[in-house]
């Protein structure tokens, strides 16, 4: 990495490998989806090299090349802060967000999943549990060898029954989809313009745009999954398929989740399908007001979510915001702090109900620990894509796991409950 760096710091490497990257990007696509996916990264690619040439000339390299890349993501980060409409603050449709018991079991059984799936299989792995009942990964998939179907875990967890309830409640199938995890998946998630995603929809019901990359992960992983849900179906058909996925993996889990629902609902009408996922990226866009129209309602029939941290730069980052930021970058004046940084419409978006979660102080009196710390709440806020549209997030560090991670026990502990716990 550190090589790579020092030897981008050279303008003239800079300006050869963006027309060498032009070049490969350019050529006709070749329907094979790893080719794709490395000609779409190919294109992305020279654009990022070519918009950022005084951040690389700004790195000073030595024995820190992560800190100095750091340093620039935290200027980024600085300039954002400057415009009014980088937080949450700045808009004015968002709307309070609370969930009950059972919603947050269901989003802790996402979150689960989704986090255990980076390490399945590995020196890593850690007992998978929720409600305090140990959960076992029933199949699995690796990841192919190029990236282009993505490692899946299938988890099977069922509810206890309610004690006024004599029937056993329908067990859930989560079907949690690995984020990125190695340099290919960085790969598939570079090719990211939009593709139409009619193969997704085999009855032509909805028409989308969708992000390339993600979208052939989604095909790759369709005929590789589709024998074991159908015959788990088959055995079980009242069962919830509960498709889940952090980062990357939660954009291919919403594609994957939208295909099965199109296949099997009909053919399995006691069937339930719903999708959580975490600090997402925006993966698709409904083509036209009634392919919007018939998304949304199949996404509020079925509960779908995606959770996000306020800030998080992944789940804003579609080709568009990405060149928005490049020149936000370049961007040297002063703003006023009323100044608003234009956005360009967004490319893609989420499917589902976007909520972000945001740290807040409270007042004193219930905002501080026995030893008088202050402690900050946790809140969160239902937006709509439009109103996502007009934010900037910038940072890196709210995205990873552990971010997620402490904020998934807070709601697991009711935290966003009515009362702020379970009583």
């Amino acid at each position: 990495m550190k090589a790579i760096v020092r030897a981008l710091t050279h303008k003239s490497i800079r300006s050869s490998a963006t027309t060498n990257l032009r070049a490969s990007g350019g050529a006709p696509v070749s329907g094979i989806t790893a080719s794709d996916n490395f000609e779409g990264a190919s294109q992305a690619s020279a654009e990022v090299l070519e918009g950022m040439n005084s951040a690389f000339e700004d790195i000073v390299i030595g024995d820190d090349t992560r800190g100095a890349l750091n340093t620039q993501l935290q200027r980024l980060d600085d300039r954002a802060s400057q415009f009014a409409n980088s937080s949450l603050d700045f808009c004015e449709s968002k709307e309070p967000w609370s969930c009950n018991r059972q919603e947050a079991s269901l989003i802790a059984l996402a979150w689960a999943c989704a986090a255990n799936v980076y390490d399945h299989g590995t020196d890593l792995q850690r007992d998978l549990e929720h409600a305090g009942t140990r959960l076992n990964v029933e199949w699995s998939l690796p990841a192919s060898s190029l990236g282009s179907a993505k490692a899946t875990t299938f988890t099977t967890y069922t509810p206890e029954p309610e004690a006024s309830d004599n029937s056993r409640p329908a067990p859930y199938l989560t079907i949690a989809v690995r984020g990125s995890a190695t340099k290919l998946d960085h790969i598939v998630n570079l090719n990211g313009d939009p593709r139409l995603g009619g193969d997704l929809f085999p009855d032509e019901s909805i028409r989308i745009n969708a992000h390339a990359g993600f979208l052939n992960s989604a095909l790759r992983l369709l005929p590789l999954l589709s024998g074991q849900i159908e015959q788990r179906l088959r055995d079980t058909p009242s069962t919830t398929l509960l498709f889940t996925g952090h980062s990357a993996g939660g954009a291919t889990a919403t594609l994957l989740y939208l295909a099965f629902r199109s296949r099997f609902a009909k053919r399995y009408p006691n069937a339930a399908f719903t999708c959580i996922t975490f600090g997402c990226p925006p993966v698709a866009k409904a083509i036209s007001r009634q392919d919007e129209n018939t998304l949304n309602q199949i996404a509020i029939q079925d509960n779908v979510i995606n959770i996000m941290n306020e800030f998080d730069f992944v789940t804003r980052a579609d080709s568009t915001y990405f060149r928005s930021l490049i020149q936000l970058y370049q961007h040297v004046d002063e703003a006023p702090s009323s100044a608003v940084w234009a956005l360009p419409p967004q490319q893609l978006q989420h499917v589902g109900a976007v909520v972000v979660l945001r740290k807040e102080i409270p007042g004193f009196e219930i905002g501080t620990d026995a030893q008088g710390n202050t402690c900050l709440r946790l809140s969160a806020w239902k937006l709509t894509p439009e109103s996502l549209a007009q934010v900037m997030f910038c940072r890196l560090s709210v995205h990873g796991r552990i971010e997620y991670q402490k904020r998934m026990a807070q709601i697991e502990n009711g935290a966003l409950s009515e009362h702020g716990g379970w009583s």
